[in-house]
């Protein structure tokens, strides 16, 4: 039990798959298969896979094995590493997961961090749907990282040159512009100077 062995996929039974490891005959339940559950497990069919001995029962001689186990321990360590490649200023390709109301989750491949609302664009954010949809993919600056809480900062509008810079050469007071009304409050409004 616990020991890592190869083996050959060779047959779909019910509620699994039968893998040779070393001349005997394991079983693998269907939710040992993946990570993520397989809607067709037979794609596995006449391939050779690591897999971890779950169960072993010599007397019935009854073989468990789990594919599953060694690709989650894979994942932990390839997590690990690239929480070690991180580095604030770093700009990385991600793949939106979660959207929520205050930011979203951005997979960087295999760590999530959160891109808030308001480093979304430089311009005025209702709604974050406005700028990114699910399994969008992305180029997002790494703005703060918290090991001790395990959390990445992220932005988008960091990796775009910042429209404040050079503001006063491009509108000098006194200059007359067409400008779009983005919000009304109680003591004025924000427009918006160029899109």
């Amino acid at each position: 039990k616990g020991m890592m062995v190869r083996g050959r996929v060779t047959g779909v039974i019910k509620g699994g798959l039968e893998v040779m490891v070393n001349g005997l005959r394991a079983f693998m339940p269907a939710s040992q298969a993946d990570v993520i559950p397989r809607k067709d497990i037979s794609e596995l069919l006449n391939e050779t896979i690591p897999c971890e001995v779950i169960e072993f029962d010599r007397r019935n001689k009854n073989i468990l094995v789990s594919r599953r186990k060694i690709l989650e321990r894979e994942r932990i360590e390839a997590r690990e590493k690239l929480k070690d490649e991180l580095e604030v200023g770093q700009v990385r390709s991600g793949v939106v997961g979660t959207i929520m109301e205050y930011g979203a989750f951005i997979d960087l491949g295999g760590v999530d961090g959160l891109a808030h609302i308001r480093d979304l664009s430089w311009g005025s954010v209702e709604r974050v749907q406005d700028v990114l949809t699910v399994g969008q993919k992305v180029d997002v600056k790494i703005l703060r990282i918290d090991k001790e809480r395990d959390r990445i900062s992220l932005g988008l509008k960091q990796i775009q040159p910042d429209p404040w810079g050079g503001v006063s050469e491009k509108f000098p007071v006194g200059t007359s512009l067409k400008v779009r009304v983005v919000r009304i409050v109680d003591f004025g409004v924000f427009v918006e100077l160029e899109a």
